[in-house]
């Protein structure tokens, strides 16, 4: 069923080694996120979150009743004037979440690269037991 939803075949953890270093890399970088996102909200305020707007990922968003409070080494990426009971927000980047961003790619592409290969590896693993698959079929 999870080979169906992800389009490929994802295996379980210790199966295979590139792609639990990759989903490790992932958690790493998702903790690093949450963690700088956690050190925003106590200088700016609890109303900043991450969001994404079209291609760019975790930006800083910051409500307008928060804007002076914002830090000088933000750095504006856009903006959204209110709508109906939404307030105006601001969004902005640094240069840690930036590098943190980049950190989280870097371990999502590492876990593609692992998962291109992993059909592959496994039909290897399985064909390297052959004799002892045909010995068991032969049990039946």
């Amino acid at each position: 069923e999870e080979a169906r939803r992800e389009g490929t075949v994802v295996p379980r953890a210790g199966v295979d080694a590139g792609c639990d270093a990759a989903q490790a890399a992932i958690a790493e970088a998702r903790a690093g996120l949450e963690g700088y996102l956690e050190e925003q909200r106590a200088r700016v305020g609890p109303g900043v979150a991450f969001v994404t707007v079209h291609k760019d990922s975790h930006q800083i968003e910051v409500p307008e009743r928060l804007w002076a409070k914002v830090p000088r080494e933000y750095r504006l990426t856009s903006q959204k004037k209110a709508t109906g009971k939404k307030p105006a927000v601001r969004r902005f980047s640094t240069d840690e979440s930036e590098a943190l961003v980049r950190e989280l790619d870097a371990a999502t592409e590492a876990r593609q690269d692992a998962l291109g290969g992993i059909l592959r590896r496994l039909l290897q693993r399985f064909s390297a037991e052959a004799p002892a698959w045909q010995a068991a079929g032969e049990c039946s």
